[in-house]
């Protein structure tokens, strides 16, 4: 996977320096709000980073259509709040290897369309879970966390606005395709089968700047 990742890299870093007009690139700082289906805590109280570095492909001549795809370290999870202190808080926080792949319409030109202000986004997210930190009382026990899915696939979109031509501020919404937690590939087991499904979704919250 980290050979996956630099030969990306590298492939991007390439086609930038060799076709600036239609290649870009970018680094990219930000947080998710996160939670968690089925964990019975409600509300994005979970924030966790979200950084890495973006590559960009302009799909016409007039730049209206951007392929744009990256790499981060993606925080998601969960955690409860109780406000009345009746029961012990816990916290989930899952870590991702994550990789969008998205497409952009871009509108709002400035300079003879040198730029556009405003990205409208959508795609898929694939993320690798690499680690995790649970505190307990968490709904589900310690079997359920460690058979966690190390895989995960997300559809995402969101909307971007960008002040000059490097500087722009993002925001997305994406929701796990699949279970983070799956009891009915336990259904055999006595504890984990009786569990409920969990499934993840989050907001972003980036700023970037491309080269």
């Amino acid at each position: 996977m980290k050979k996956v990742f630099f030969i990306l890299c590298i492939t991007l870093i390439i086609n930038n320096l060799s076709a600036q007009n239609r290649f870009g690139g970018g680094v990219v700082l930000g947080f998710n709000a996160a939670q968690m289906d089925g964990d019975f805590a409600a509300g994005f109280h979970k924030v966790g980073l979200n950084v890495g570095l973006r590559g960009t492909a302009r799909l016409n001549n007039d730049g209206r259509w951007l392929l744009t795809t990256e790499m981060l370290f993606s925080q998601r999870g969960a955690r409860s709040v109780d406000s009345d202190n009746v029961s012990p808080d816990w916290k989930a926080t899952l870590n991702y290897l994550e990789v969008p792949v998205l497409i952009s319409y871009l509108d709002w030109a400035q300079n003879d369309g040198a730029y556009y202000k405003v990205h409208f986004t959508a795609g898929l997210s694939y993320g690798r879970l690499f680690g995790s930190n649970i505190t307990f009382p968490f709904t589900h026990p310690r079997e359920a966390v460690d058979v966690f899915e190390q895989n995960d696939l997300s559809y995402t979109a969101g909307l971007s606005y960008f002040m000059n031509r490097n500087w722009g501020f993002t925001w997305r919404y994406s929701r796990s395709l699949g279970y983070l937690f799956n009891p009915i590939k336990y259904k055999n087991e006595p504890v984990l089968g009786g569990l409920t499904a969990l499934q993840g979704y989050f907001l972003t919250f980036q700023t970037c700047w491309n080269f």
